[in-house]
């Protein structure tokens, strides 16, 4: 289980291949779940959403893989640095709103 805390990474030095690998067995064993215990899958599921190498993930998907990584986005920023990757999932959480957003300066 690779567990990565906020203060305790440089982005450079992460094992992104064992990070995926990681999460996709979290994801497995909460799809395994949805027929013998939904209560459990729920708890499973928001802890994974909420999980630091989750928005790591998410954050370096956006940043870096994603075709559009080069367009700016709402707040006209092209390109993150990997201090700004780090602030910005430190500041992702979960919102009941989709439309609400917090301007990332």
């Amino acid at each position: 289980m690779v567990n990565i805390t906020e203060e305790q990474f440089n982005w450079k030095n992460i094992n992104w291949r064992e990070l995926k690998i990681d999460l996709f067995e979290k994801q497995k064993e909460i799809y395994s779940l949805r027929k013998k215990d939904i209560k459990l899958m729920h708890e499973k599921q928001e802890k994974l959403i909420n999980s630091f190498n989750a928005k790591l993930l998410a954050v370096r998907k956006v940043t870096q893989e994603n075709q559009g990584k080069k367009t700016a986005g709402v707040d006209g920023i092209k390109k993150l640095n990997e201090t700004k990757r780090i602030e910005l999932a430190k500041k992702i959480r979960k919102t009941d709103d989709p439309k609400r957003y917090d301007e990332y300066e």
